[in-house]
């Protein structure tokens, strides 16, 4: 969450930490200052921001903007700094188990041990 220090214009939040500590990496000096977008009362449209920036209404934008397909073809993004725990959810095809399914893993692993470890065995001169 970022947020405007009461009676100031500091702009403060963990967004504009990162920002910060990414800019004294710079070897040169960049002049920026830091416009809060929205009302404060509900959630801004993040396209709109997207679309200000193509606009050239604002250069960049920090904060936690979700990397989407739409928006990838119009703005370049930095690399995610955190794990946003988004997952893709997509429908699972449902597999026809016959009767004596469980076999085909099991014989599968028999002949697959048997593959590995008897040229190894062999090999070695092992007598059985």
């Amino acid at each position: 969450m970022i947020s405007q220090i009461n009676g100031t214009n500091a702009i403060q939040g963990y967004c504009i930490d990162i920002f910060l500590a990414a800019f004294k990496l710079l070897p040169y000096a960049v002049q920026y200052k830091f416009i809060l977008f929205g009302d404060g009362d509900k959630n801004p449209s993040y396209c709109d921001l997207v679309n200000m920036i193509t606009s050239d209404v604002f250069d960049a934008a920090v904060g936690d903007i979700a990397i989407v397909s739409v928006r990838t073809k119009i703005v370049d993004f930095t690399r995610p700094y955190i794990e946003s725990g988004l997952v893709v959810v997509a429908p699972v095809k449902k597999i026809e188990v016959k009767c004596l399914g469980f076999l085909v893993t099991i014989y599968s692993t028999y002949v697959g041990c048997h593959c590995i470890f008897f040229p190894l065995c062999w090999s070695s001169g092992v007598d059985s």
